[in-house]
């Protein structure tokens, strides 16, 4: 960068990367600032509002998923029918390479 250069004056001495959360267009606020407030979600399974609640939306955002499309019974409902078809296709995919098979990935 050259000195005095209109992207070092607004950065300072940075280095590649993003510039400060206060610089980006768009983030006003530090995510330390950031307040969550309940949601109420609609399940898209059984159509009933549940609330999502502040505790609930910073574990799933810890863990880096989504909020939740549907309410917490439907959840069980759907965990207790047992695994979806694509668990299931990866699970025959392990065993078949585990036994030394060629043609893993053959369907």
């Amino acid at each position: 960068l050259e000195k005095g250069s209109p992207y070092q004056r607004s950065f300072g001495n940075v280095r590649g990367g993003d510039p400060p959360h206060s610089l980006r267009p768009g983030l006003q606020n530090s995510p330390k600032e950031f307040t969550m407030e309940e949601k109420r979600i609609i399940c898209n399974q059984c159509g009933n509002p549940f609330t999502f609640t502040v505790p609930e939306q910073q574990r799933f955002n810890s863990l880096g998923f989504d909020a939740p499309k549907r309410c917490a019974e439907c959840r069980k409902k759907k965990t207790k029918d047992g695994p979806s078809r694509h668990e299931v296709k990866m699970k025959y995919k392990r065993q078949r390479s585990r036994n030394g098979s060629e043609d893993v990935f053959d369907r």
